[in-house]
Parts: structure tokens; sequence; C-alpha cells
């Protein structure tokens, strides 16, 4: 399961499996979590803390610190 859903992001983000999987370990390892399932539990956690501060939720430019398309 794991390979289809990195194969399936890479896709339709346009970039490739090795930059996707790149992207997850550094997120895991930014965000000091173990598991996707912590990874998710953390970003409803964020994204509920930003919506009763009126902020906009997660944003690409906060997560990503590696230069890819989306941030140049």
């Amino acid at each position: 399961m794991y390979g289809v859903v990195i194969k399936e992001a890479a896709y339709l983000l346009g970039l490739s499996t090795h930059t996707v999987k790149s992207y997850y370990k550094n997120i895991i390892k930014k965000f000091n979590v173990n598991r996707t399932a912590d990874l998710i539990v953390f970003a409803i956690k964020m994204d509920s803390i930003a919506s009763q501060n009126n902020r906009e939720p997660f944003n690409h430019n906060f997560i990503c610190s590696a230069g890819c398309r989306t941030c140049r």
C-alpha cells in the first residue's frame, strides 16, 4: 500500500517517487512523529487550532523546506 500511495502522490504532484519519499521522511522527522497515523493526527490538531485562531490551515511553504517546484 505504501508504494502505491507514493506513486500516486508523485504522479499527481508531477514529482519523482524518490522526491515524494524524501519529502515524507523529512516531514516525519520535522514534526517528530514515528508513523503516518501520528502525522495525520498532528495535522488534524493543527488545522483545528488554526481554525480556532482564524488562521489559514497548513500551507505548503510551512511544510516544505526542500525547495520543490511549488516553493521556488
